[in-house]
Parts: structure tokens; sequence; C-alpha cells
């Protein structure tokens, strides 16, 4: 207990003084605060900061979050197989916002790219990437593979070395999420790396 509750507690009896006067362990000098009031009141250097609601699972990639600081997501799904703990970040973005960003590590340790996802809700988590499969429209020998995707259309100078940007039809209505509204469409063109 502070000087300054032992003397608000006095303060608060109106008649006869103090009824338990503080022993001297209960008074410290406003020079040594009590070490575990502070202790006590001070944030865990593993918790997030104040106002941050930690998902239980991974969050998708520049989606929305309540306030900045970080999480460690356990036992996500790691992109070729098995788990991993995530680190994810909220900040405020340029335009006032909070987003998540993380990084996704391959089985290498390297950063993960949309290729190394082999899991489709890992892939649709990072929104940078899209989890397509063939929709009708392609032949019977489909020209890509129910896989892990770049995000965004390719045009003619945006493919590696060897592939050239080939406009394919995907299944548009290809969901991994729960909830989500099934269409009735069967084909959408979209441009790929292959």
């Amino acid at each position: 207990m502070t000087r300054l509750a032992s003397v608000l507690a006095c303060a608060a009896v109106l008649a006869g003084g103090c009824l338990d006067p503080p022993t001297p362990a209960d008074v410290s000098s406003p020079d040594t605060a009590d070490a575990a009031d502070t202790a006590a009141d001070a944030p865990s250097p593993d918790a997030p900061d104040a106002g941050l609601i930690c998902p239980a699972t991974l969050p998708i990639k520049g989606s929305n979050c309540d306030a900045p600081g970080t999480c460690v997501i356990a036992d996500a799904p790691q992109p070729c197989g098995g788990t991993q703990d995530v680190t994810a970040t909220c900040a405020l973005a340029s335009d006032g916002i909070h987003l998540w960003s993380y990084e996704m590590w391959d089985c290498n340790g390297d950063p993960a790219s949309c290729g190394d996802y082999t899991n489709p809700t890992v892939c649709a988590a990072d929104t940078s990437c899209r989890y397509l499969a063939p929709g009708c429209g392609e032949p019977d020998e489909p020209t890509f593979a129910t896989a892990c995707y770049n995000g965004f259309d390719c045009d003619d100078t945006s493919c590696p070395t060897g592939t050239t940007c080939t406009t394919v039809t995907s299944d548009p209505c290809l969901s991994f999420c729960s909830g989500c509204s099934v269409c009735g469409a069967c084909g959408q063109q979209v441009k790929l790396c292959l």
C-alpha cells in the first residue's frame, strides 16, 4: 500500500482517525514505488497490446484487425504440410485501417511463394495468392493443375523465363471457407504463367 493510499483510507474515516494505522511495511516513499503493484500492472512482454484480440487461427493476410500489436498463431498449417507457429502483426496501414501481415516459410526456411502452398486454406489466407481448379470449358486434359497460383492475372512481361502467360478457364465457385456463398457459374477465364 502506498502512502497516498494510506492517507486516502484515513481521510475516508470521518471520526476517530485511522482505525488501522499503516505498518512500516505498508508505507513507501514517493521515490520507491511499490514494486509488486508496478509489476502487476506492467503488461507481459509476450502479451498482445491492449485492445488487440488474437485470433485462434491464422487470419487472412491483409484483413482488418482491431489494434496494433503482434500475436503468435500456434500450429498454423505449413505450406508443404505440417504446422508452424506464425507471428502475425496488426499494423496501421496508410489509409488509417489496421491490417494483418505475416510471413509463411517453406520447408527449407525460405519465404513461401504461392506455388509452395499445398493446403488450399493456407493459400486462400495469403491475399497475394489464389487457389484454382480447372472449370468448364477446359479440355479433358486441363492445361493447368488444381493448385495455388499468383493472385493476379499475368501479362506477357510478368512470367518467369521458361513460362508463358496463358489464358485458362478456372472454377469461380471453388471455395474453401465455411459459410461462403456458392455460385452457379462453372468457368471464368484467368491468365497464369504456365
